[in-house]
């Protein structure tokens, strides 16, 4: 019966192609920017390793 009752009080949203074309780019953008931080955090890790070289708290970089 649950069902039933959500749909009962779902609300139909129409969204315009151009907006959510707007929305994909965005989410393009996000990804795009979020891939750029772990390639970044990546380069971080392999530079204190090289640095600090291997210790007891292992990190094994080619996993990250």
């Amino acid at each position: 019966m649950r069902a039933l009752w959500y749909y009962y009080h779902m609300e139909t949203q129409e969204i315009s192609a151009e907006k959510l074309l707007g929305m994909i780019q965005e989410k393009n953008r996000r990804i795009t920017e979020l891939e750029q931080q772990v390639q970044w955090f990546i380069v971080q890790i392999r530079l204190a390793h090289k640095q600090f070289g291997g210790s007891s708290e292992q990190t094994n970089v080619e996993f990250v």
